[in-house]
């Protein structure tokens, strides 16, 4: 696999993950600021996961109904539908998908809110890569636990292409 670069990933407000191996988790990215989007996508992509992206809430879910995704990544402020109204449509429509919601203005009522509508985890902005492959592999994790299917953890310190992360 070529090495990665920011200049590998498209910009835009929707894109699809580039050619790669096969994954068997997908991770779908939302937030309205391109480049936290880009940042994000360079991360998981290093670390050879299959990601795609929406800038909105709205393009988000109609993403979500096309294709099968394990875990949303979603800014809680953008506009026309924030992250906690894109958490509570998963979770009513496709409550098998985890979500990380993110913020850069970390309000603990809101942070509260999110939890009780089933998010899975919560980062601030700015992350460190470490932080959001932490919290990336807990998803995993429990998501391991309740199909009760044993499998390889993912150890991103471990992966070639993921140790500048």
């Amino acid at each position: 696999m070529a090495p990665f670069s920011p200049n590998t990933v498209p910009a835009g407000n929707v894109s699809s993950a580039d050619k790669m191996e096969p994954a068997s988790y997908r991770i779908l990215v939302v937030d309205d600021e391109p480049a936290i989007v880009d940042l994000i996508l360079v991360i998981l992509r290093r670390c050879r996961l299959t990601a795609d992206s929406a800038s909105s809430g709205r393009k988000a879910q109609q993403l979500i109904n096309r294709a099968q995704y394990d875990l949303v990544i979603s800014d809680l402020c953008m506009p026309e539908m924030d992250g906690l109204a894109l958490l509570q449509w998963i979770k009513e429509s496709r409550p098998e998908i985890a979500v990380i919601l993110m913020t850069g203005v970390l309000a603990a009522d809101k942070k509260t809110e999110a939890e009780e509508q089933g998010a899975a985890d919560f980062l601030p902005k700015p992350f460190a890569p470490k932080q959001i492959l932490a919290a990336i592999e807990r998803c995993r994790q429990r998501s391991r636990r309740k199909e009760k299917k044993p499998s390889s953890a993912f150890h991103p310190s471990l992966d070639m292409d993921c140790r500048q992360c």
